[in-house]
């Protein structure tokens, strides 16, 4: 299976410490895979991807996206401040949902998994190895080529975290669109390099219907303030 392995990001390792990731030699480890600080470049510039076939090896773009084969990483991950254990989505904004899609599955291998559209509004998914590549179309997107968004990192103790970092790093923990489970969002000026979000880990059990609906119902009451 490919799978994403590398990520480069515009970001000093500093502001990487400072959140709680162990930093060593510009890089730092998430799981299985690796970000490499490039303050030089800007945003998330970049991604590393393993096990790619044979003739997608000199691969440099999916659809706009940079793109480089990589090395799976070996060993575990090191232990960090930040509670981080796995990278578990990757967002991609673009004006053609099926044209970015077709375009990883043609250097990957990797399929459309799901598609949900509201509107305008479509997103999708492809499973690359830990992490979801989420492709989101929408009428906001423009031109013929698609752009990485942020990702989000999934961390033991969320409160701990926030808590610790405050509110001027990150934002106070909020119900998530998945069940059973909170997300924050890092703030700008925690200097990342790109949009960042840390989710609490998914439940053991998958939910019933009749829970998805009461956590749904709970997620709009919080955010209408009720």
């Amino acid at each position: 299976m490919a799978a994403v392995s590398e990520l480069i990001l515009g970001a000093s390792a500093s502001a990487w410490q400072k959140v709680g990731l162990t930093v060593e030699d510009q890089t730092a480890r998430v799981g299985a895979v690796t970000l490499r600080f490039a303050p030089h470049e800007r945003g998330l510039a970049r991604w590393g991807l393993a096990g790619l076939p044979p003739a997608s090896h000199a691969v440099t773009e999916i659809d706009g996206l940079p793109t480089a084969a990589a090395p799976a990483s070996s060993g575990p991950s090191p232990e960090n401040e930040m509670g981080a254990t796995q990278l578990e989505l990757i967002t991609v904004s673009t004006t053609s949902l099926l044209r970015t899609a077709d375009a990883i599955e043609a250097v990957t291998g990797e399929p459309l998994m799901s598609v949900r559209r509201s509107g305008d509004f479509s997103v999708g998914f492809i499973r690359l190895g830990e992490v979801l590549a989420e492709i989101a179309q929408s009428g906001r997107a423009s031109g013929d080529h698609a752009v990485f968004g942020g990702f989000v990192i999934v961390v033991e103790q969320l409160e701990q975290l926030t808590a610790r970092l405050g509110p001027d790093v990150i934002s106070e923990p909020r119900i998530a669109v998945q069940y059973g489970r909170h997300i924050a969002t890092f703030r700008t000026s925690a200097g990342l390099g790109t949009p960042v979000a840390a989710m609490t880990p998914p439940p053991p059990q998958p939910p019933t219907r009749e829970q998805e609906r009461e956590w749904t119902a709970m997620r709009l009451a919080a955010r209408n303030g009720d």
